[in-house]
């Protein structure tokens, strides 16, 4: 279709998942290799959460290639099973011939024996499942006996599940509580950024023997970007219809218009959340110009009038400014010549009184010593750092039913801090990085996550709450 044009060996963006293909960026590298030495180490079960299209299959066929040949490695792609299915699944990748038995005992007790077989020959045996968001709680309950068998100190049998979100939700469910001390690695597939996307490209094309920098402008990997939302399979599908349109128009490279065409044609018109088309950012832009533009000349008395604006609230810990006072004995109006009244007419008349940098916690406040902690914690922690905003809550009730939710969840460190219409803002926790605050997230409850936690840096909660939370210190004057 375009290998000629661009004079390349292959198509360098299959849908299906190519080993050879594989990118180890956006650290998909250290992550295989997690799996690997948990595998090797005889640790627990380990679970691959990521959306659709985030490389879950192709980090699995990596995984399976790479694995040490002392391990014996059976891959299920159809985990709708049974627990006995489950069973069967499992001794048909390894050639054991399965018995008929009513209650598949003799399927159990055959795999057994390989398992010890295994053992004696110093090898290990693991299971990886994809799709595992399928698997039924019974099917789970039965991995988690099989997990039983072990010798000595390490499990016989090893699992390691890849699916979707969901199986954290099934996870997380009562009923799954004892399969879910069973995992020990939680790994989680976040989306690209931009400059990782690009890379993905580029490495992509150099193993088809094309230069990415060449054949595919930074607007057009911008926009590949955009248009596939972190979907790698809609990614690669965009990419290899935008290179076909390009050869088709003879052009040489890949630009912004062909992606954008391709696009449309496709009518794929979705967007992340809270991301707007390019139009309608470009409308924003200029909307938010003019309203600062006018927000600045009103706050210069230009378009109300305004004469005397009150001064800004002094920041937290500074010693707030004496405020000017007319001096004692100075002539009233009336007696003021005209030209010096004139002249005191035309200078702003000082404000009465300095505003409080915030209304004040209360003294008898019931959550104040806890108050007071959550603000010590801010002081001390590194800017670089993060934490996970995770809700705001109307009143101290719902502070007692939150900590009753997250209940065994180790460990988690509960900050609040009280905001000016009396509720409570929550935070979880610091963390290195986001990745390490996303994985964490995953292990919540579905149930404290209905207020859409997100991540915020030290810094930016340090911002929201000299704007928002109340201040310890009592108005002075």
């Amino acid at each position: 279709m375009y290998l000629d044009h661009f004079r390349l060996r292959g198509y360098p963006f299959s849908l299906t998942p190519e080993i050879h293909r594989f990118f180890p960026g956006n650290g998909r590298r250290k992550q295989v290799d997690r799996l690997r030495q948990a595998i090797l180490a005889g640790e627990g079960f380990c679970r691959v959460i990521g959306s659709a299209g985030s490389g879950k299959t192709m980090l699995c066929r990596v995984l399976c290639r790479e694995l040490h040949s002392t391990v014996q490695v059976a891959l299920l792609l159809h985990p709708d099973l049974t627990p006995r299915q489950l069973v069967w699944a499992i001794l048909r990748e390894w050639r054991i011939p399965t018995g008929d038995g009513g209650e598949g005992l003799e399927d159990r007790q055959q795999l057994l024996e390989r398992l010890v077989a295994l053992r004696r020959q110093g090898r290990r045996a693991v299971v990886l499942i994809d799709d595992a968001h399928c698997l039924p709680l019974e099917t789970l309950a039965e991995m988690r006996m099989l997990g039983n068998l072990e010798t000595g100190s390490s499990p016989l049998l090893q699992f390691v599940l890849f699916g979707l979100p969901a199986l954290e939700q099934r996870l997380a469910a009562p009923e799954a509580r004892q399969i879910l001390d069973r995992f020990t690695t939680l790994i989680a597939l976040n989306p690209f950024s931009p400059a990782r996307t690009r890379d993905y490209l580029d490495h992509r094309l150099r193993l088809s023997g094309g230069d990415g920098v060449e054949l595919l402008s930074r607007c057009a990997a911008f926009a590949l970007h955009w248009r596939a939302r972190g979907d790698l399979r809609r990614l690669n599908h965009l990419a290899h219809l935008a290179l076909a349109d390009a050869a088709a128009r003879q052009a040489d490279r890949v630009t912004c218009r062909h992606v954008l065409r391709v696009g449309r044609a496709q009518e794929i018109e979705e967007r992340w959340p809270g991301v707007p088309s390019p139009m309608h950012l470009a409308t924003w832009v200029v909307g938010m110009l003019v309203g600062g533009m006018a927000w600045h000349a009103w706050a210069l008395g230009t378009l109300g009038g305004v004469r005397d604006m009150e001064p800004l609230p002094p920041a937290r810990g500074q010693a707030t400014q004496p405020v000017a006072r007319q001096a004692v004995g100075s002539p009233p109006e009336q007696a003021m010549p005209a030209d010096a009244r004139r002249s005191h007419d035309a200078t702003p008349l000082p404000v009465a009184s300095a505003p409080s940098s915030a209304p004040h916690l209360k003294p008898n406040d019931p959550l104040r010593e806890r108050i007071l902690v959550a603000h010590r914690w801010l002081a001390a922690a590194s800017h670089e750092r993060v934490t996970i905003q995770l809700m705001q809550l109307r009143d101290d009730a719902g502070l007692r039913r939150l900590e009753a939710q997250l209940a065994g969840i180790v460990p988690v460190e509960v900050h609040v801090f009280r905001i000016k219409d009396g509720s409570l803002l929550v935070y979880l926790n610091t963390f290195a990085s986001r990745e390490e605050a996303a994985t964490f997230l995953t292990r919540l409850p579905a149930q404290v996550k209905t207020g859409g936690p997100s991540i915020r840096t030290m810094e930016r909660l340090r911002l929201t709450v000299r704007k928002l939370a109340l201040d310890f210190a009592p108005a002075t004057g």
